[in-house]
């Protein structure tokens, strides 16, 4: 059997995480995304892909011809004028069905009985579906008695019922449907192919394996933490009892509660925690007593004494300086700073290279600016001065100004204009 993989557009959900990895390449336990799809299409039998990516990817490609599985065979395909055309006529003359891969999520999906579906139905397609609220990007499906698809709509939270089922993303199909298929992905911009698809044959089957959607930072730590846990099938570089590394630990009297995954070169100092569901990747500092738990740490990053991590992505070469606290969600980009006793509340997203002043308290993310031009972080609405008063701005300014501490200083600054 053959896949065709359909990477799409960046998605924006991640940011800023994406903004210097793309999704493909994001690691996660010390590995790209993109090598555990691989591995995933390999233990169902696929020995050849066709990969169509946007023309940006190069990092991909990159990735791809030096690091594709033995024994599989890997098409790179940009995403040129023609391109999804000409592979649907290559792949036309197939007998067998084609595995169709749209969008960028963590899966490990046995697909064997998808296939026995596929074929006992005779559909045109097969969708693998998974539990709605696990994929919010796909379509909610309406399933007859027989297994066929009768209708699909998108996912909100408030139709969306438990036991709701949407595609997952992964598909098996006729050949002779792949160019439809296409044109349709194409069309939707990476939204689920199948609502424009159900004048054929269509049939649904529950994805037997792991799903993640990977699609907010909070997901990547999810999944994460599950594969630090073992509820995927794939294996990791094990030490002991929970304990996964590449390489020796680092020297020093720290403390380490599994599971963890420590990567190359890293140096945790004495009385510092780690653990548990967390990840250090290489090059990665630990200063003195800090605390990081159900966290991500990229390559090159700092986490300074005393600071406290819980469910946290700090990205490549950031800086967590002495006594900052992240929490649940937050995310601190690529190269940017938090300074000292400062505090990002949960969600809080962190642009990279911008500097979260000393003592700061956020509740709103850092994106176009530095903290410093910020008014009102705490406790308030994050407010940015523009160049010139406007209506808009002094509305802002109020709710501010409204949400601030009772008994802070307020100052309000005027250049005489």
């Amino acid at each position: 059997m053959k896949a065709v993989f359909v990477v799409g557009t960046e998605e924006k959900s991640l940011r800023p995480i994406t903004d210097t990895t793309p999704k493909l390449l994001l690691p996660i336990v010390g590995r790209p995304l993109l090598s555990y799809l691989l591995e995933s299409l390999y233990k169902n039998g696929i020995r050849e892909v066709y990969l169509l990516l946007p023309y940006a990817h190069r990092r991909v490609a990159d990735y791809v011809r030096a690091h594709t599985p033995q024994g599989m065979q890997v098409h790179l395909v940009f995403e040129t004028d023609g391109a999804r055309q000409q592979t649907a006529q290559r792949l036309a003359a197939e007998t067998e069905p084609l595995c169709f891969v749209s969008g960028v999520h963590f899966w490990n999906f046995d697909l064997h009985k998808a296939m026995q579906v596929h074929l006992q139905t005779d559909a045109d397609l097969t969708a693998l579906t998974v539990p709605a609220q696990m994929c919010r990007s796909g379509a909610v499906l309406s399933i007859h008695a027989s297994g066929a698809v009768t209708a699909c709509r998108a996912y909100t939270p408030h139709t969306a019922l438990p036991t709701a089922e949407t595609d997952s993303g992964v598909y098996l199909l006729r050949s002779g449907c792949l160019q439809t298929v296409l044109q349709t992905e194409t069309e939707t911009d990476g939204f689920s192919v199948l609502p424009r698809l159900l004048q054929y044959a269509v049939y649904a089957c529950a994805a037997q394996g792991y799903f993640n959607a990977v699609e907010t930072p909070a997901s990547l730590v999810a999944c994460t933490q599950d594969v630090l846990r073992g509820k995927t099938d794939f294996r990791l570089p094990h030490l002991a009892d929970g304990i996964f590394t590449d390489s020796a630990l680092p020297k020093g009297e720290y403390q380490l509660f599994p599971p963890v995954f420590i990567g190359e070169n890293v140096t945790v100092a004495d009385g510092a925690q780690i653990g548990p569901n967390t990840v250090l990747e290489n090059g990665c500092f630990v200063g003195a007593k800090a605390k990081v738990k159900n966290s991500i740490v990229r390559a090159g990053a700092a986490i300074y004494p005393y600071a406290h991590l819980c469910g946290a992505t700090v990205c490549e070469n950031a800086v967590i300086q002495e006594c900052a606290s992240l929490s649940a969600g937050s995310v601190v980009g690529a190269s940017a700073c938090v300074g000292r006793h400062a505090t990002l509340e949960n969600g809080v997203r962190v642009w990279q290279h911008r500097t979260v002043e000393n003592g700061m308290h956020l509740s709103g993310n850092v994106r176009d600016c530095t903290p410093q031009d910020i008014l009102f972080a705490e406790n308030g609405r994050l407010c940015t001065m523009p160049d010139t008063l406007t209506p808009i701005f002094l509305a802002a300014f109020g709710q501010a100004l409204g949400g601030c501490t009772f008994g802070q200083k307020v100052g309000i600054l005027c250049d005489g204009s």
